[in-house]
């Protein structure tokens, strides 16, 4: 098993353990990983010295058969039934998809044990030997792969045991609870050891105060404009505003106004004065691309704020797209490099982004019309161009990630040289990109005029680093 699909599966189990400590009522102490002869039991329930419930979990992508479901059931029978561990009952917990054999099966043994059995369960139980394993209760739980579901029923499960205890949470607070539970995994120990009930409920509730308290101060709304149309209702319900729009006109910017002096200045001058590490901030960005570049820049890892942008979209209106704990796995970039000939002194490199739209011809035109040497181009997309390729924070977030991992390939001399960078692509990425941005050289950002009121084409916009760089 490779390292992803062991993480996986750590996550599945220990996702499992909570929703099992969350809806049974009789258990005293509860152990992930339970020591045993076999290690067949991932899960343990116990009532005083008496194990209640021994659960495996088992997660794919593939459909699960019959046969191999059968085996696990034997395996972890036989892993507690000649110990003192002897258990009351025995799950497998399947999280995927199933065969029509294993969902039959599933069905029969709940009717079985709930008195309710009819011919076709009979039938189906004919070719399973309930009685040879005597006093235990043999069950099969199935669940979706999807995170989304998985997140649901957790969040069901969280909603419920919180009201038992008079806690009260608005629905935004319980998503963010129920995330941090299930990825953090910071309830559940994974060493084998009981946790009892009364440590378990002290150690969630606590940790829920906290998590909500934290998680839930207050977020701070900044609205970054250099685009007028649309942009007003934002600007005035946001807490701080920072706008640059009366340095240009329509998106060309004003003649005697330099990017880096005048417009990336301002910018850092006025994220400093506002930022603060007790807020979290919300950023609606109406901005040029490297604008939008230089906020991420501004608002890496290292500068101790905690932001995230908003990002508007077609059919789901303004979402945020902020980073969460997320098992999906995302569409990819498809790159190219292509190698120039411009002799031995040429080290510059361009780097293409075409994720809203194609934008490879238009750039190859301008390097060539503007003179611009470049010994590689590197050219990045998606199977589609769209504006809604990028589904959401952790999907831009992923491909900025690729994007950086692509350029540290480059030649160390290469890596010295200037990376003109022509980005169409949504603000949520370019921002992501921007937070990843300080370890890549010296780079350039290109706007392109989309009015075609000006060139028509990509001119230089704000050049990093710079002496005002934060």
């Amino acid at each position: 098993m490779g390292g992803k699909e062991t993480s996986r599966g750590i996550f599945y189990q220990a996702l499992v353990a909570v929703l099992e400590a969350l809806k049974e009522d009789s258990w005293t102490e509860i152990s992930v990983e339970l020591e045993t002869n076999e290690d067949k039991v991932d899960i343990g329930l116990f009532n005083g010295d008496m194990l209640n419930k021994a659960i495996q979990v088992k997660s794919s992508i593939n459909a699960f058969g019959l046969t191999k479901v059968k085996e696990w059931i034997d395996d972890i029978y036989e892993d507690t039934k000649n110990t003192e561990l002897s258990s009351k009952e025995c799950q497998i917990c399947l999280i995927g998809s199933v065969s029509e054999g294993v969902s039959g099966l599933s069905n029969a043994l709940e009717k079985y044990y709930t008195n309710k059995l009819d011919d076709s369960s009979q039938k189906i139980l004919e070719s399973f030997d309930v009685e040879k394993y005597s006093n235990t209760k043999i069950s099969i739980e199935i669940l979706s792969i999807s995170l989304d579901h998985l997140m649901g029923i957790t969040r069901d499960k969280l909603n419920y045991y919180l009201s038992q205890k008079s806690i009260q949470l608005s629905q935004e607070q319980l998503v963010l609870v129920t995330n941090a539970i299930a990825t953090e995994k910071m309830i559940l120990s994974s060493t084998g050891e009981k946790i009892s009930r009364e440590s378990f409920d002290k150690k969630l509730e606590n940790w829920i105060l906290e998590l909500r308290d934290y998680e839930m101060r207050k977020i701070k709304k900044v609205s970054i404009r250099s685009f007028k149309r649309g942009t007003l209702k934002t600007h005035n319900e946001a807490d701080s505003s920072i706008c640059f729009i009366n340095m240009f006109e329509e998106r060309y910017l004003k003649n005697g106004l330099h990017w880096n002096k005048d417009i990336y200045s301002k910018l850092s001058e006025e994220i400093m004065n506002i930022s603060n590490p007790d807020y979290k901030y919300e950023l609606h960005i109406n901005a040029h691309t490297s604008i939008t570049f230089a906020i991420g820049r501004l608002f890496d890892s290292k500068s101790g704020i905690e932001s995230y942008p908003v990002q508007s979209t077609a059919f789901s209106g303004e979402q945020k797209w902020n980073i969460s704990q997320d098992l999906t796995t995302y569409e990819s970039l498809i790159t190219n490099w292509k190698e120039n000939e411009y002799g031995e002194d040429i080290f510059d490199c361009a780097l293409i982004i075409n994720i809203t739209r194609d934008i490879y011809e238009d750039v190859k035109e301008y390097l060539q019309d503007e003179d611009i040497k470049v010994k590689k181009i590197i050219n990045c997309k998606l199977p589609k161009q769209s504006n809604n390729t990028i589904l959401n924070g952790n999907h831009a977030k992923q491909l900025a990630d690729e994007i950086i991992n692509i350029l540290n390939n480059r030649e160390r001399k290469e890596r010295l040289a200037v990376l003109h960078v022509f980005i169409s692509a949504p603000v949520g990425f370019v921002y992501y990109l921007g937070t990843l941005s300080r370890g890549i050289g010296s780079t350039i950002i290109y706007e392109y005029d989309f009015e075609q009121n000006h060139t028509g084409t990509y001119n230089p916009g704000i050049s990093f680093p710079n002496k005002y760089d934060n």
